[in-house]
């Protein structure tokens, strides 16, 4: 049942994110906007992730880069569990010196401390506090559906681009 379970989730699109902590960096596409006041949000990592242990700290700061369509090589990069600070992270740019990373030309970044990590199955429900972001409206969002990455526009093969065109007959 666990495979129909993630065959029926993944009809659900959801937008792709690189999470990075201070010792280095993930994709993750489990994010919700929690609240306006205070302003927070929640990601879900799974409780063997590499940064679980620090991400589950009151206090611990990392940042969240939502990825633009044209950024999916990054995406399938930091899906590998890897990098610390001082390795070559392919995107990051690092403004302040206190604060993790962000991803170069992503639509939009968080930067968050946590504020509780309830476990929940065999995954952490990391609720941050917000304490800055930009958002760079006009940039389109990767999008990941049904175990493939899309542009934010349209699939990356021909099959949808024809479903599309027999619906608009």
């Amino acid at each position: 049942m666990q495979r129909e379970f993630r065959d029926a989730c993944g009809q659900f699109a959801t937008g792709v994110m690189v999470l990075m902590a201070e010792d280095g960096g993930m994709t993750i596409n489990a994010f919700m906007s929690l609240s306006l006041d205070p302003l927070l949000v929640a990601v879900s990592i799974h409780q063997k992730s590499y940064l679980a242990s620090r991400l589950v700290q009151t206090g611990a700061a990392f940042t969240l880069s939502v990825l633009a369509s044209d950024q999916e090589p990054l995406a399938r990069f930091y899906s590998k569990p890897r990098l610390t600070r001082g390795a070559s992270t392919p995107g990051a740019v690092y403004g302040r010196e206190d604060r993790p990373a962000v991803i170069e030309g992503a639509c939009a970044w968080f930067w968050c401390q946590t504020v509780q990590a309830p476990q929940t199955g065999d995954h952490w429900l990391i609720v941050a506090r917000v304490e800055d972001l930009v958002s760079r409206p006009g940039r389109s969002p990767l999008v990941f559906h049904r175990g493939r990455f899309w542009d934010g526009v349209g699939a990356h093969d021909e099959t949808w681009l024809e479903h599309l065109l027999l619906l608009e007959r």
